[in-house]
């Protein structure tokens, strides 16, 4: 069963201490926005980290939705795995208002917390 951010949240993990990094992180202009944080099975071997949902990925808690979900469902499939399996957190912690390189330097910023 694919765990919601909710679920997530209330485990008690790394993940845990992670998701208050960044609701926290008062690092971009975005900081006071709805986190995107990830969504997937918290102890997977494999995490997909897309860059940003895009707009028709917004108010939904999954990326990945629409062709690129559909596509992105086949790949995994076609190496015998499910969103199940993995997990998969967005670079950036927002949805960006449009898909343009504007918010290439919040991407630096996003990606330092991965790296940790």
């Amino acid at each position: 069963m694919v765990q919601n951010k909710i679920s997530i949240i209330k485990g008690g993990s790394e993940l845990t201490a992670f998701y208050h990094l960044i609701k926290n992180c008062k690092d971009c202009v975005h900081s006071n926005s709805n986190i995107d944080f990830g969504v997937g099975n918290e102890n997977a071997n494999l995490v997909f980290i897309p860059e940003a949902k895009c707009k028709g990925d917004a108010g939904h808690n999954n990326s990945l939705i629409g062709e690129a979900g559909q596509l992105f469902d086949k790949i995994l499939s076609a190496i015998k795995l499910s969103r199940e399996d993995v997990y998969i957190s967005n670079i950036l912690k927002y949805t960006p208002s449009k898909n343009s390189d504007s918010h290439r330097p919040d991407i630096k910023i996003c990606e330092s917390h991965l790296q940790k």
